[in-house]
């Protein structure tokens, strides 16, 4: 059996699974026609072939844990669901949880209602992370166009690209030690959190969504610009806001934390793929502003913090501090042990951006180069076309809460997944319909 090594994201996002979190990275797409499931189920068969840690298990038996390849069923991997409640099917399948220890660390489930076919697209965040798992979504869609051409298609198994190492040769680190300079690390200190409901009883996934249509995007991306800001800035800063209005924050600033991709920084032609490749970062921001200063503030200290030499030292520091899983999973359950009690765990976005920043399905596909748009034919399941996609990133238990951010066809997402009762429905539903009214107003 082949097995894989580990790295200590890894570690950190398969810890979170036992303390805080579901770790999972989840996509929802719509297509156009009915996908076949026999295809469907023989092109994630080619990925696993193509890259086998997707048929492994993490294994946690040793001081430094392993990917394991062990028998998987592809019916089980991947089923087809026919309902006339669509919503119903497709939220009951993004609350279907993962063992990364028993079982492959992804799953597919298609729901077929009348003229509509859904996929949720489900992978464990000790696989990989936002980004990755969109190379997944790239990659299944590539196996179904080939599998339907010709259902005899096998590819080529990849050599793997995980781990940190083309990370490293872009900065030219050769002693990772002697390069690491932790005063350049930025402080992580938690000020705040969301309301803690019910921690005593059992945790169920949920979650709820606001889509912003192209026009909408539109103003919001004009106003950003006469701001000499980014979408990315405004939709943090109008999180940022909310989440001071409904916690009532006094303080003059507040930490903000997101996720960035590193995958930009590698020397490679073709870069880590399914893998975690991505880091955590705090800024602060002023809690009673103009909102325009406010969003200028935050394009500024996201410029900061994410230069180049800075991300360096926080992946330098996140592997030079966890050399060993035990350690880390002991550290890492300690610390939420301590957020259950002072309720201070900082509010989270991740803005995966662009999910057709490249063709998904027909990588020979053009873009359009005046606009930097895409035509909707060039993300697809062989035949059959992708309407719409968003992400549903991972889901907390209270004090610790994500938002994600999405983009498919110049239609955004907002999507907060979370664990109740610990935080309460009627929280997550105002965060986002403030959210949506400052967006549309000010963009």
């Amino acid at each position: 059996m082949a097995h894989f090594d580990t790295t200590p994201f890894d570690w950190f996002n398969f810890v979170a699974r036992e303390c805080n979190s579901n770790a999972l990275i989840q996509f929802v797409l719509k297509t156009d026609n009915n996908l076949s499931i026999n295809t469907l189920q023989q092109a994630l068969n080619c990925c696993i072939i193509r890259e086998p840690i997707l048929g492994c298990i993490f294994d946690k038996n040793e001081t430094i844990p392993q990917w394991k390849e062990q028998p998987f069923d592809i019916q089980q991997l991947c089923r087809s669901i026919e309902s006339d409640d669509s919503e119903k099917e497709i939220k009951l399948a993004l609350g279907e949880k993962i063992d990364a220890e028993r079982d492959c660390p992804l799953k597919l489930i298609m729901v077929k209602s009348g003229n509509n076919t859904f996929l949720v697209i489900k992978t464990h965040h000790a696989l990989c992370d936002a980004g990755g798992a969109l190379e997944f979504v790239r990659l299944l869609a590539e196996m179904y166009c080939e599998v339907e051409k010709n259902p005899d298609f096998r590819p080529q198994e990849v050599a793997s690209r995980r781990g940190t190492e083309s990370f490293y040769r872009h900065f030219a680190v050769t002693d990772k030690a002697s390069r690491f300079n932790p005063s350049l690390l930025g402080d992580m200190t938690a000020t705040w959190g969301t309301t803690i409901g019910d921690l005593s009883a059992e945790q169920q996934f949920d979650y709820r969504t606001i889509r912003f249509s192209e026009e909408e995007v539109d103003n919001i991306f004009r106003f950003a610009k006469a701001h000499g800001s980014s979408i990315n800035a405004v939709v943090t800063a109008v999180y940022h806001r909310v989440l001071c209005s409904l916690l009532k924050v006094s303080d003059k600033t507040k930490e903000i934390q997101f996720s960035a991709n590193l995958r930009k920084y590698t020397d490679q032609t073709i870069p880590n793929t399914i893998c975690n490749l991505s880091n955590l970062f705090n800024i602060q921001l002023p809690t009673h502003c103009d909102f325009a200063q406010l969003v200028r503030e935050a394009k500024k200290s996201i410029d900061k913090v994410t230069d180049p030499e800075i991300i360096l030292q926080t992946v330098l520091g996140c592997e030079l501090m966890s050399t060993d899983y035990n350690s880390l999973a002991d550290c890492y359950k300690a610390d939420w042990e301590s957020i259950k009690t002072t309720g201070l765990c900082t509010p989270m976005i991740a803005n995966i951006g662009r999910l057709d920043n490249a063709p998904i399905g027909q990588p020979d596909s053009d873009t359009n180069a005046t606009t930097n748009r895409q035509d909707s034919d060039t993300s697809r399941f062989g035949s059959s076309r992708i309407e719409d996609m968003y992400v549903v990133s991972p889901a907390f238990v209270s004090p610790s809460f994500m938002l994600s951010v999405s983009t498919f066809h110049n239609k955004m997402t907002l999507c907060a997944a979370y664990m109740k009762p610990s935080l309460k429905e009627s929280f997550v539903t105002s965060l986002l319909e403030q959210m949506y009214r400052l967006l549309t107003t000010r963009g």
